[in-house]
């Protein structure tokens, strides 16, 4: 999982779940799912959200590596309950009772900027 978070009631995020990378926005305490696609380890093993300055969208993106991102759903970031200028960043890996043996999760690179 992959969030920018100000509380516990306003985020957006990416995780994986089920066989599906799912794009996520929680705002005023109401969650909400924007999207899901079927997940491939190889497709999404670079994932993003960002701050399209120019829209004023926050934009979920997956790709085969940092250089290939391609948007998979974007809408307005809300600033007012998420603000630019109070952001956390959480990166969580785990797994549920469904899932059986060994699993691992490896994050290579973390990188947060401002324009």
């Amino acid at each position: 999982m992959f969030a920018v978070v100000k509380d516990v009631n306003n985020f957006y995020r990416l995780y994986v779940h089920d066989g599906l990378i799912v794009c996520e926005r929680k705002i005023g305490g109401t969650k909400t799912t924007v999207c899901s696609f079927g997940y491939s380890a190889t497709n999404h093993a670079f994932v993003a959200i960002a701050h399209n300055q120019s829209t004023g969208e926050v934009v979920f993106s997956a790709g085969t590596d940092a250089a290939s991102l391609s948007p998979l759903y974007s809408e307005s970031w809300n600033t007012t309950s998420v603000p630019l200028s109070a952001l956390r960043f959480e990166l969580k890996a785990g797994a549920d009772a469904s899932d059986s043996g060994t699993r691992t999760a490896q994050y290579d690179d973390f990188v947060a900027s401002a324009p």
